[in-house]
Formats: structure tokens, sequence, C-alpha cells
């Protein structure tokens, strides 16, 4: 009697079977890494940038409010995949993100920070919303490629990566801040100043430039694609 694959219990060797060639799992996988180091290393900094960058405590919460923006990419992202493709849409919002990130530090005033934070929130939610559909679209490949629909070990596999993630971006902030011997009754360093910086803008935008990069690695063999 045939076994259908696709509801069967998979054994460990069976379910890495699935990863195999499986180009658009590991491209996802390294996008969800990328992804939350940047989101993580931003968010977590946003006080720290209020205060120690601008002086002004007060304005965190504004800034945080910006966030929501990242529901209007999000909402887009079906939009624009259905009109250009996963791949395209991802990669229009990780330059977006990148682009914006990086130029925050051009001005201080705080509309040009509400603007640039934005769209860069924006961006994020291009490619945000196309993780579950990226691996979705990965789980269907490995199936075909494989034999083994492989869906419980391949979401959980992505979402270590999504914990990491967070784990090196909140991490990475901290190192920083330490490395810049930062106090807060102390008065604020240029070396502080650099480290506030490298954890909300550096470290994001060099983590959205790599979000896009990794989707190079969403192909399909050709087969597929006819299949």
């Amino acid at each position: 009697m045939e076994v259908d694959h696709s509801v069967a219990k998979l054994t460990t060797a069976q379910s890495l079977q699935a990863t195999r060639g499986n180009w658009p799992w590991i491209a996802t996988m390294l996008v969800n890494f990328f992804f939350w180091i940047g989101f993580t290393g931003h968010i977590q900094s946003f006080v720290y940038f209020a205060q120690n960058v601008l002086g002004d405590a007060e304005f965190t919460s504004t800034l945080m409010l910006t966030m929501l923006a990242v529901l209007v990419g999000t909402g887009l992202a079906g939009v624009c995949a259905n009109a250009i493709g996963k791949r395209m849409t991802g990669a229009i919002g990780a330059v977006v993100a990148t682009v914006f990130t990086a130029i925050m530090p051009l001005s201080n005033d705080h509309t040009w920070l509400i603007a640039t934070n934005c769209i860069a929130y924006i961006g994020q939610g291009l490619i945000g919303g196309l993780l579950f559909s990226l691996m979705a679209d990965a789980v269907d490949y490995g199936a075909w490629k494989s034999g083994y629909r492989a869906q419980g070990f391949l979401f959980a596999a992505s979402s270590f990566g999504v914990k990491l993630g967070m784990s090196v971006g909140g991490a990475a902030g901290a190192w920083f801040l330490s490395l810049a011997a930062y106090d807060a009754k102390a008065p604020v360093t240029p070396e502080v100043v650099t480290a506030v910086m490298a954890g909300h803008v550096w470290l994001p935008a060099a983590s959205y430039v790599a979000m896009g990069l990794s989707l190079i690695l969403f192909r399909f063999l050709p087969a597929y694609k006819n299949a």
C-alpha cells in the first residue's frame, strides 16, 4: 500500500531530505533571520536614540508609533506580489528598508525622522508580509523534490531563524553600548552616540541588505515550474 507522505508521520531523516537542494527554504530562513536582526535592533534602541542622540526622551513614543507603518507594507505585499512576483516585491521592500534606514542620520528634524521611519517600515512590511507565503512555497517545493511534505520540520527550522535573529539583534545593541561604556547617569559621550547609531541605524541597514541578497536563493528548478 502506497504511503501518503503528506499526512504520514515523517522520520527526522525523511524531514531532512525535504531540505536537500531546497533553496527557497534556505532563502526564507535567511530572510527571517536577517529581518529580525534589523527589526529588533532598531526598535530596542528607540529610547537610547531619542535620549542620547536627539536629547529628547519624550520623542520615543512618537518614534515607536511609526512601527504601525509596517501594517501598510504588509497590506500592500499581496497586491504587489500578484503584480510583479514575490521575489521582486521582497527585493523592493529590502531596498526601501535599507535606504530609508541608512538616511535617517541626515537630519535630527522630527518630521524627517518620522517620515524615514515610516517609509522604512513600509519596506519591511512588503517583505515581512510575504514570509509565510515564501515558506509555503518552500514546503511545496521540498515535497515535489524529495517526495516528503515536511511542513512541520521546515516551519520549525525557519522559526528558529526568527528567534536567533531576535536574539542577535537584541544582544548586538547591548554589546555596542557595553563597548562604549554606557552609563545612564553619566554625560553622553561621542562613543555612546556612535554605539547607539550602530544599533539603531547601521546594524539594521546592513541586515536589510543581507535580507535582500538572500532572496537571490529563492529559486526553483525549471522542471518544477513546468510541473
